[in-house]
């Protein structure tokens, strides 16, 4: 019984490990996946702005990326409610998956130069934004195939070497 028991906690303790990996991998990927999508975003609302047929809450309802649009869905409904912009999207960002620190700065910045009058000054606001996302995306996918694998291999052998020394 207590060989069992020893097994198990060895086993658990493994499972754990792993499992941390995987999910550090998980996070890496899942900022990845929103930057691209936040760029793929900003590229239909340069469009739909350019165009000037909808209403910038209009716009943001219109953004369907699966992890971002819960976020421009938020903002666009606070904005009809008569908020501000700039406050609807920075109380938005927190929705977004999986941002750093230097991802959610950017969006700041994006949300305050919303509040532009004409849309000239929007689509230099939303282009800025795009270059800053590109480069922060281009940073996440290295980051991810650098330290994606390295998390999930890691995870396994810190559960290994911890079951190995503990029991």
């Amino acid at each position: 019984m207590r060989g069992f028991i020893k097994l198990f906690g060895a086993g658990l303790t493994f499972v754990s490990c792993f499992m941390i990996g995987l999910y550090k991998s998980h996070k890496l990927n899942e900022r990845r996946k929103t930057l691209m999508e936040l760029e793929n975003s900003l590229s239909l609302l340069e469009t739909e702005i350019e165009s000037s047929i909808v209403t910038l809450p209009q716009a943001f309802s219109r953004i369907k990326a699966k992890s971002v649009k819960e976020a421009f869905l938020s903002a666009a409904k606070k904005m009809q409610q008569g908020k501000r912009a700039d406050s609807a999207f920075i109380s938005s960002i927190p929705m977004l998956p999986g941002l750093a620190g230097e991802d959610e700065n950017v969006l700041i910045s994006f949300a305050r130069g919303l509040l532009s009058i004409d849309k000239e000054g929007q689509i230099r606001n939303i282009k800025l934004t795009q270059k800053r996302i590109s480069a922060l995306r281009a940073e996440a996918e290295e980051e991810y195939k650098r330290m994606g694998k390295l998390y999930k291999q890691g995870g396994v052998l810190a559960g290994i070497m911890v079951a190995i020394i503990l029991y």
